[in-house]
Order: C-alpha cells, then structure tokens, then sequence
C-alpha cells in the first residue's frame, strides 16, 4: 500500500511538472510572438519580414525563474549609462533585486529612464539590462534586456522570468543608441534562456 501511494505521488508530481512546462511553453510563446509582432509593426525596427527567421530562442524552462525580494530605492542616484553610438542615456536606480532559486543567488538592479519618468503614460516602466556569461557565444555580445512595470511588483516581491529576455536593437544593426548594461548587473553564470545571438547578417 505505501509503495502504491508512493509511486502514485510520484506519477502526480511527473504529471504537474510537465503540465507547468506545457503552460510555461505556451505562455512565453505567446510573448515572443507579440514581441515579433511589435517588431513588424515599427517602421524603426531593423527585423522586417524576410529577417525573422533569423530571430533564435532558447527553449522556454523553468530553471531560469527566480523569485525575488524588490528593496525600493527612494531618491536613487541617478547614472549615466553610455551606449552602442557612444551617446550618454541618463537613468535613475528605482529598485535592487535579491534572487534566488536552489542554483542561484544574485542581486540585481533596476532603472528607469528619466526623460521616461516625466512622461505620464510611461511612468510605470521599469528597465532591467544585464550581462552574463553567455554573451559573445551563446548570446548577443552586448547583453540584453528584461522590461517590467511597477505593478508587477508586489508586495515587495517579483517573479524574474528570464525567458522573456530580449536582444537590444544593436544586436540586429547599427544607427541605434542601446543602453550597455552596467558592471553591477553582471551575473557570473550563463542565462541560457531567452533570446540567442541573431543568426542573420547585421546591418550596418
């Protein structure tokens, strides 16, 4: 009876971890189709329609999700963030992400823009750009980014998808000004997750 019960908890467990990679999978299908879509949409984007198959994923899993304690900062320091052109972005610290899963533990920060804070429509929007130990091989050289909004921050707590992470517009050409991603948000692991190195030629 035990050995029953065990091997029956055991065929649960199976069953609710594919259905959550299933859902995952599905969910963040979704999120990449919008993001082409968005994409195509823009006049300014240099990912038309006869390079988006060249866009390259990693398959969407759950290792790469970590739950996180959200430290507001209040008054942050602002910082000047050069980019790709060699022009100066200016943002402000808002947030320091903890994050932790059982592979894990990192801290993370959180910026906004500050000509984007000014504008009502926008106020909400929060950036997150980082590098990693994939970068130049795996993944885009330069980084890439996560976009959040401030309520999606909860209770002092955020779920930090890396599956949603996305290359910079420098990535697939020049004549864009990418914010790169400060030292401090760094992480000294391979986010094998999100967004790989664009497979076609960049334009220049």
């Amino acid at each position: 009876m035990n050995l029953y019960k065990l091997l029956i908890g055991f065929f649960c467990i199976s069953l609710f971890c594919q259905c959550t990679s299933k859902v995952l999978r599905i969910a963040i299908g979704q999120h990449r189709e919008t993001v082409i879509q968005e994409h195509l949409e823009d006049e300014r984007s240099p990912i038309k329609a006869d390079n988006v198959g060249d866009l390259r994923y990693f398959d969407a899993t759950e290792k790469y999700i970590f739950d996180c304690d959200c430290e507001w900062i209040r008054n942050g320091e602002a910082l000047n963030i050069p980019t790709s052109s060699g022009k100066i972005k200016e943002f402000q610290r808002v947030a320091k992400l903890s994050c932790d899963n059982k592979l894990q533990q990192f801290e993370l920060m959180v910026y906004q823009n500050t000509k984007l804070i000014r504008i009502p429509e926008y106020k909400d929007y929060l950036f997150l750009p980082f590098t990693d130990n994939s970068n130049d091989e795996e993944t885009y050289g330069g980084g890439r980014y996560i976009d959040l909004k401030r309520q999606e921050i909860m209770d002092n707590k955020y779920t930090l998808d890396f599956n949603t992470c996305y290359n910079p517009w420098c990535a697939y050409s020049d004549g864009f000004n990418c914010p790169i991603p400060p030292t401090e948000n760094h992480l000294d692991f391979k986010v094998l997750a999100g967004e790989k190195m664009f497979a076609g030629e960049r334009k220049h």
